[in-house]
């Protein structure tokens, strides 16, 4: 995970990103490689938010407006390992006619 911390850190600051964004990375021979970069949120925005039990939204709102904000500790992930907290998102499809029998685990 410290590798994607340090690779998203360096791009938002690249790309001068001073709000939520999506990334995607792949990883191969335990290298990591960045496929694509948006500079909006995903849907996991607010599956993450709700997880971690913070307002993201607000704080997000709070940096791309350039008003004050505060991040509380519970963002450190380091804090929510310690916690053991985790959260796991599955797709969800609207249409059943064409989709696998089975489901696989899209976020960690």
């Amino acid at each position: 995970m410290h590798g994607v911390f340090r690779i998203a850190g360096k791009v938002a600051k690249a790309l001068q990103i001073n709000g939520p964004f999506n990334i995607q990375f792949i990883a191969k021979d335990d290298k990591l490689k960045v496929i694509e970069c948006n500079v909006r949120v995903s849907r996991s925005f607010p599956f993450v938010s709700k997880t971690m039990d913070l307002d993201l939204i607000k704080i997000a709102t709070r940096v791309m407006t350039g008003a004050e904000y505060t991040v509380p500790p519970l963002v450190d992930v380091r804090a929510q390992r310690r916690r053991r907290m985790s959260g796991a998102r599955c797709p969800s499809f609207h249409s059943t006619a064409w989709q696998a029998p089975t489901l696989r685990l899209a976020l960690i």
